[in-house]
């Protein structure tokens, strides 16, 4: 019944991987996500002026609609980073003295 211990280290491992990968990703993506609002965010201003043919109030309605689809996953981005962030440093406390 000893081997019971061994599966615990493969799975804290395991999320340990898990959650450093997801942390790059955020750290990657939040940046992307931040850039693509700012490029929504100016083609929206040139729509601005001149004319509201229909063609340009869809294009207005899409990129309203985009502009808060990115905010929302900016939101849940940063949110996420501050779990994994939290989760790492849990498994960091939790892990024996013994590692460098």
């Amino acid at each position: 019944m000893s081997g019971q211990a061994a599966p615990h280290d493969p799975s804290a491992e395991e999320q340990t991987k898990r959650l450093r990968s997801r942390k790059v990703y955020i750290q990657l993506r939040i940046p992307r996500v931040k850039a693509e609002i700012t490029e929504v965010a100016t083609r929206r201003k040139t729509l601005s002026g001149g004319e509201a043919s229909k063609e340009i109030i869809e294009e207005r309605i899409y990129s309203s609609q985009h502009l808060v689809a990115l905010r929302k996953e900016l939101e849940s981005l940063e949110q996420e980073r501050k779990t994994v962030l939290q989760g790492l440093k849990e498994i960091r406390i939790k892990e024996p003295e013994s590692q460098p």
